[in-house]
């Protein structure tokens, strides 16, 4: 079984860079679609300077999910270990009814 951890980060890292390649392209085609020189402007004129608390907000949102999820699942009396597999984590906002999912 260790044998398949390799190998699920390989196809892991092999899907994020195709995923990441087609939003790219998916990206520049609507650029040149909608006008690149105007896309370009708009990039130009944007205030970089709210990227950072906009970042620092999203990381806060995780961070209280986070919380929230682990918070829920002691109430129901589920210990679940912080190196768990994250693919027990919740991944939408419509997931953090389905603790009691951990119960059952």
């Amino acid at each position: 079984m260790s044998e398949a951890k390799p190998n699920l980060i390989v196809r892991f890292r092999k899907w994020m860079v195709i995923a990441i390649a087609i939003g790219a392209l998916l990206y520049l085609g609507g650029a040149v679609a909608t006008d690149i020189g105007r896309v370009g402007d708009s990039l130009e004129n944007f205030d970089w300077a709210i990227l950072v608390p906009v970042c620092a907000l999203t990381l806060l949102n995780y961070a209280l999910r986070f919380v929230k999820w682990h918070y829920l699942l002691r109430r129901l009396g589920v210990d679940m270990p912080l190196g768990q597999d994250a693919s027990s984590r919740p991944e939408r906002p419509g997931s953090y009814s389905s603790p009691t999912w951990f119960v059952r």
